[in-house]
């Protein structure tokens, strides 16, 4: 499953949920909701790893704010060994991404540097050959950098996948993965979702990931086994209010939901006053009973742009701790 890259999952987090009518620890609820730098449907989620669709932002308010990179620092909060109460707390350096944009606010190259104990172990660039099709795909090379012969390249590799475009008609695209040779196949074509039409058409493997709808706004994901029996399928729910149902690449998650037996992984996207994303609460249940869940607060600056998420998780029973912490910083065009 490590080459699945649209598993709905935050790393180092568990996935978990919550419905339409959530309020948040700050009293932001699921109301409406308006453009947002992240497009919260790929961000935060496994979809990170698939750098051939460089989609986690949104290119307009990118470029709306002249921003030419942003460097994203990923923190563990940890407790001090030597505190029997354990107050005093570390922030060690997990990882750090690097974006650069362009003027028009396309992603041109992905830094992602790793940790270990406080201490750089490698790194890898991916440099973007041109700008995104109307897909959202774009060709990309991968450099790698290992600081060590102890370390291990694959382990670097992993979570970070890159396709080729195969073929694109009116009814479905279809990508392979270079490292794997597996098929990730995007039935556009609503008229075509029925699994008898899916397999007729698209012929999948059960290593081959479907996806109903396009990169931008997937419908459904799963892999298929037997022509019929889904696996691993994970929902989207977009906003259906009038700022955010138009068929834009403006659109907004509401809600993505992961079925995976005997769990169920829901995350619903909570909005501030002015419609922005503020929260996100990721939950976990089984057979109905409530497991975890995981608060994550964004905190913006004076002009709306992250700058800090802070990811808070509650397990049944305890009191909410924090796991860890993202620090966002921006540099502008002049």
């Amino acid at each position: 499953m490590g080459k699945i890259v649209y598993s709905i999952g935050l790393i180092g987090i568990v996935l978990l949920s919550c419905n339409r009518d959530v309020t948040g620890e700050n009293g932001i609820s699921s109301g409406n909701s308006v453009p947002f730098l992240f497009r919260m449907n790929a961000m935060f989620t496994d979809a990170e790893q698939n750098v051939s669709f460089p989609i986690w932002f949104n290119d307009s308010i990118v470029s709306k704010n002249k921003i030419s990179k942003i460097t994203r620092r990923f923190y563990v909060i940890e407790k001090g060994e030597n505190e029997e109460d354990g107050s005093q707390e570390a922030l060690m350096p997990r990882e750090k991404k690097e974006y650069f944009f362009g003027k028009s606010g396309q992603l041109e190259r992905l830094n992602v540097l790793y940790y270990f104990d406080g201490q750089k172990i490698g790194n890898v660039s991916f440099v973007y050959q041109g700008n995104k099709d109307q897909f959202g795909f774009a060709p990309v090379t991968r450099i790698s950098d290992r600081l060590g012969e102890e370390d291990d390249d694959d382990e670097l590799n992993f979570y970070h996948a890159i396709h080729k475009k195969v073929k694109v008609t009116d009814k479905f695209l279809a990508f392979q993965q270079i490292q794997t040779g597996d098929y990730l196949f995007y039935m556009l074509n609503r008229n075509f979702w029925g699994p008898l039409s899916v397999d007729s058409i698209l012929r999948p493997t059960p290593k081959d990931i479907i996806v109903l709808g396009s990169p931008y706004f997937p419908s459904k994901i799963y892999r298929v086994q037997n022509k019929v029996n889904e696996m691993d399928v994970q929902s989207f729910v977009y906003w259906t209010n009038t700022k955010a149902k138009q068929k834009t690449k403006n659109k907004n998650i509401q809600t993505l939901i992961r079925q995976e037996y005997p769990f169920e992984y829901k995350r619903t996207i909570l909005t501030d006053k002015d419609g922005k994303c503020g929260e996100y609460i990721d939950s976990t249940f089984s057979e109905g009973k409530f497991l975890t869940r995981t608060l994550s607060e964004i905190h913006s600056n004076t002009k709306k742009l992250p700058v800090k998420i802070i990811h808070k998780k509650q397990v049944k029973s305890t009191s909410s701790n924090r796991l860890s912490v993202e620090i966002l910083t921006y540099e502008f065009q002049h």
